[in-house]
């Protein structure tokens, strides 16, 4: 009912959207070294330093990056950012920025890397030499789309600047360093983890949570990452960047008195295991060039199958799909047309006539996969 009311109201455009604010990242460098989300590194004689001198207000430190030797050799100074931004939109980048003495050169700016570092494009360019701090806004999700990219959970922000020359000569000055971004809910259908072309959508029913998070292998299990936004009757929705079929997920669910806990997905349809995790699953299916034809009743010959005894082995495991598989000639030989599974959802242990499941949307993981059922 919920998937069918949600997709009259998304193609009738009413989708009320949801949307929860929330400051990602923020450094002042009041600390006289950089914090382990920093990474710091460059060419030649490249420094990047915290300084008092060079600072936005009148305490604390700010970032510099200069040459540390004026000659003829030119270097480049790198400060990068590592973030995760896969759940969100409208991402905003702010930060107080001086230009101290760097001359315009197109290796100078800021620059952004949705593939983890492997490439970088400029979004960014220095202002003009100033006597003063300046406050810069960008707009990442805007830079993103203007690329052809799309924000994930591997983003890298870099700022760098390239001279021949020490300060106060040459360089520039970075403080106050703030990332904001919000947290929308899905306007698309389902419950669980239903994967679409770039990620994955999430939704949950938690009416009495005050906070909800999806964590996983696309995320290094960080259950604070990435947040659901309240669609403001009870169910907790997100679109996930990136997160796609075959990773594992757990819910992270806070209760306002009882603290936080981490939660399979009712909905799921693969776990690794009744005790284990949620697994994102493609639907889709390719049946093949089989021509089948259901027979007529009257002709109908049923066999009732328990997969985890038709074709086990003895001492071992209990059958699977595959075993399944592999006995089909002999069931056609018998004359059966039709087979009946028993109950065949992920229940607690191996071995179980099925009749305890654990999660009724997900097959026996001791059985095979969804693929191979």
């Amino acid at each position: 009912m919920f998937r069918r009311i949600t997709a009259v109201a998304v193609s009738l455009g009413i989708f009320v959207s949801h949307v929860c604010a929330a400051t990602l990242f923020t450094d002042s460098f009041n600390s006289s070294t950089l914090g382990s989300a920093w990474t710091a590194s460059g060419t030649n004689n490249w420094r990047v330093r915290t300084s008092t001198t060079y600072r936005y207000g009148s305490s604390g430190y700010g970032v510099t990056f200069d040459d540390s030797v004026g000659d003829s050799v030119y270097s480049t100074s790198r400060l990068d950012l590592r973030i995760n931004l896969a759940t969100y939109s409208n991402v905003v980048l702010t930060f107080q920025f001086r230009n101290v003495g760097d001359e315009s050169h197109s290796q100078d700016g800021l620059f952004l890397s949705t593939d983890g570092g492997a490439t970088f494009s400029k979004i960014w360019s220095f202002p003009a030499i100033s006597s003063s701090f300046s406050l810069q806004t960008v707009n990442l999700s805007s830079a993103a789309a203007s690329l052809g990219q799309v924000l994930g959970p591997n983003c890298v922000i870099r700022w760098q600047q390239y001279d021949n020359y020490p300060l106060s000569s040459d360089g520039v000055a970075l403080d106050d360093v703030t990332i904001t971004g919000d947290t929308v809910a899905s306007s698309r259908g389902g419950v669980g983890a239903i994967p679409y072309g770039t990620g994955t959508t999430f939704r949950v029913w938690a009416p009495n949570a005050s906070a909800v998070a999806v964590a996983g292998t696309f995320n290094s299990w960080n259950g604070s990452w990435n947040k659901l936004a309240s669609e403001g009757n009870g169910w907790w929705s997100v679109d996930f960047n990136k997160a796609l079929p075959g990773d594992q997920y757990k819910f992270v669910i806070t209760h306002p008195t009882y603290g936080t806990f981490w939660r399979q997905d009712p909905q799921a349809r693969q776990m690794t295991n009744d005790a284990g995790n949620s697994i994102i699953v493609d639907p889709s299916y390719a049946w093949g060039s089989y021509s089948y034809s259901t027979p007529a009743w009257n002709d109908t010959v049923i066999y009732e199958l328990h997969v985890g005894t038709f074709n086990d082995s003895p001492g071992g495991g209990p059958g699977n799909f595959a075993s399944v598989t592999a006995k089909m000639d002999y069931l056609q030989s018998l004359g059966v047309n039709l087979i009946e599974l028993m109950p065949c959802m992920e229940f607690p242990g191996d071995f179980s006539w099925g009749y305890n499941p654990h999660s009724q949307f997900a097959p026996e993981s001791a059985y095979g996969s969804p693929q191979a059922l």
